[in-house]
């Protein structure tokens, strides 16, 4: 009796999580947009911001596409970047209501992390959902050049910043659940004497 039930339960309990892409933040050249200096995310390929220099150790995000929604925020190392996070945080450049842009001050070598929210699909809009894309990026001011040093994407649920460690949906987390305790009533069933 116990084998089918674990053969029906096994594909609830290997429920897949998405994938954590690594280093696909740059600033740079865009291939599709007249910008000097952008700032691009390659799984999230509408989010994309011009980065300019406006005075040495000064430099100004500005949003350019606007297919979908997208945010950036400023956040220490190990912040929870997950949807509570982007629906209750003021942005520091998104690309559908002000601020529009904003302007990071880094002296020579030194770094700061960034978050950012690309929304999945639907309509645009400026509420999060944990199906939505959320990454971090650290970025350094190199001899007055900003640079993207490290930067990691989840394709849902959320992110811990300056880690690769995926933070699951709430679906995934109730399902594990749910089938963890039709396991412990089941194993409990069969132990009772007749």
């Amino acid at each position: 009796m116990k084998t089918p039930f674990l053969l029906a339960l096994a594909p609830f309990l290997t429920t897949a999580h998405a994938a954590v892409i690594q280093n696909d933040a740059t600033i740079g050249t865009h291939p599709a947009f007249p910008i000097d200096r952008a700032f691009t995310v390659t799984s999230a390929q509408s989010l994309v911001l011009e980065v300019t220099t406006s005075a040495p150790g000064q430099f100004t995000f500005q949003y350019w596409s606007i297919a979908e929604s997208y945010s950036l925020f400023r956040v220490a190392q190990g912040t929870v970047f997950d949807a509570a996070f982007v629906n209750s945080t003021p942005a520091f450049v998104n690309n559908w209501a002000n601020p529009g842009t904003g302007t990071l001050s880094l002296a020579g070598a030194q770094s700061e992390y960034l978050a950012y929210w690309d929304q999945s699909s639907g309509p645009p809009t400026l509420t999060a959902t944990s199906a939505d894309r959320f990454g971090w990026a650290r970025v350094t001011n190199a001899g007055g050049k900003l640079i993207v040093t490290a930067s990691a994407t989840a394709d849902s649920g959320g992110i811990i910043v300056g880690t690769l460690d995926q933070i699951p949906e709430p679906a995934s987390t109730s399902l594990l659940t749910t089938s963890l305790t039709a396991l412990c009533l089941q194993r409990n069933r069969t132990r009772r004497p007749i």
